[in-house]
């Protein structure tokens, strides 16, 4: 397809510049349910009936912090991540804010 043929879009307003940030998740199975530890942030734990469900709530927490710290304009208080537990998967969940 050449130029000619691209269909045109509207700009409606110019591009603007979002924060991603890489979320780092060890998921392991807990009785009949999932937990999850937010690795790279302190203390952060979740846990759900899935590791979708697992997934879906780190998610909405490690947002929550991160935002939080930009917002003030503080850094987010990252931690270097441990090495996973045997029975742990690790995702790695970008994050945009």
């Amino acid at each position: 397809m050449s130029d000619k043929e691209l269909p045109k879009v509207r700009i409606v307003s110019p591009p603007e510049s979002v924060p991603v940030f890489n979320c780092v998740l060890h998921i392991r199975r807990d009785g009949s349910g999932f937990v999850g530890v937010i690795a790279n942030l302190p203390n952060m734990t979740v846990g759900g009936t899935s590791e979708r469900d697992v997934m879906q709530k780190a998610v909405t927490a490690f947002k929550s912090v991160a935002a939080e710290h930009v917002a003030a304009g503080n850094d987010i208080p990252f931690v270097e991540p441990p090495h996973a537990a045997e029975g742990e998967t690790v995702r790695y969940v970008p994050v945009h804010l």
